[in-house]
């Protein structure tokens, strides 16, 4: 049985993630900064053994650790890293000179520096998995070329960088047969981003799991992709 590892996983994508790949047969290692809520727990109690919850707090270290050591005791491989874990920050329509630095950089530990640390900590399990892919959740708005934007620009900032990241770990990690993507899910409606998204987090995390099931496997092929499998430029 595939093992998928998913961050962000008690709410929104996360969460739309974890059930569906449990309906496709994965076993999902769901991860979050709070652990287990009402909402993974009803997940766990429809799919019985197929769900796995952890406390995970991607911007402490030490919890990763913590965690990344539990999860070596439960399983032995991991197929699919998920990066979903995200912050969207307090700058949206915020005045440049009245943007706190210290919230912009709460937002590049949690949406950059988390999945680097999730890397790093589980990197080890992803290279004895079959499937070898690491995802990491992005957004247009971490598009330099096609930015128009005024806002929000921790976020963009953050996304940015991580699309940077990704890139360069591909580089590092091709010899060793691992995968990775950054993908865009759209517009879809979330606790981060209100209500005014085109489709629901379960139809955004289907078209994810689209581009991964397409591409996860062609160590070549693009990198930077949207919920259509479109490449997105830089």
């Amino acid at each position: 049985m595939a093992n998928v590892l998913i961050t962000g996983a008690s709410r929104g994508l996360g969460l739309a993630l974890t059930e569906e790949y449990a309906k496709k047969g994965f076993s999902v290692i769901a991860c979050s900064r709070k652990g287990m809520n009402d909402s993974l727990k009803a997940l766990q109690e429809k799919f019985k053994d197929l769900i796995k919850v952890f406390t995970m707090d991607v911007t402490d270290q030490k919890s990763v650790d913590k965690a990344a050591d539990e999860i070596r005791n439960t399983v032995k491989s991991i197929d699919i890293i998920i990066n979903d874990a995200a912050l969207l920050g307090a700058d949206v329509n915020i005045k440049f000179e009245d943007i706190d630095a210290e919230n912009t950089l709460n937002v590049i530990n949690t949406n950059t520096l988390g999945p680097f640390r999730v890397t790093q900590a589980f990197l080890e399990l992803l290279e004895k998995g079959g499937l070898k892919n690491i995802v990491n959740i992005t957004s247009g708005f971490g598009s330099i070329s096609c930015c128009d934007r005024l806002w929000p620009i921790d976020y963009s900032m953050s996304k940015a960088a991580l699309n940077m990241q990704t890139v360069l770990l591909q580089h590092y990690l091709k010899e060793r047969r691992i995968k990775l993507l950054t993908v865009d899910p759209g517009s879809f409606w979330s606790g981060m981003g209100g209500a005014q998204g085109f489709y629901s987090p379960n139809d955004a995390a289907c078209k994810v799991i689209t581009v991964i099931d397409e591409f996860g496997g062609n160590i070549d092929g693009p990198i930077y992709l949207n919920y259509k499998g479109e490449v997105v430029p830089y």
